[in-house]
């Protein structure tokens, strides 16, 4: 991403989707889009399961880096951030 007079060009390093009442949408659609764009981290965030899953781009694929449910800290690959599901999901 770079910043330019005119604005920001380029992909986020971070894009963090709350999951639809269509999951497939997330799972399959937006994870092919978002890793196309090469946004080198991608959340998960089910609301209803109260978990967070946590994927990082390798080669135009994601990867798992981790699974948070309650109780956890889901931790960033690309950020030096450690985010409590209990204060997600409160």
């Amino acid at each position: 991403m770079l910043l330019r007079v005119r604005g920001v060009e380029g992909a986020p390093d971070l894009a963090i989707e709350v999951m639809s009442s269509r999951p497939a949408l997330d799972r399959v659609r937006k994870f092919a889009l978002y890793a196309k764009a090469g946004i080198a981290e991608y959340w998960l965030v089910d609301p209803i399961g109260e978990t967070i899953e946590v994927y990082f781009l390798v080669e135009g694929d994601y990867q798992l880096a981790g699974y948070y449910g309650q109780g956890e800290v889901a931790q960033s690959v690309v950020f030096d951030v450690e985010i409590p599901l209990r204060d997600v999901f409160r």
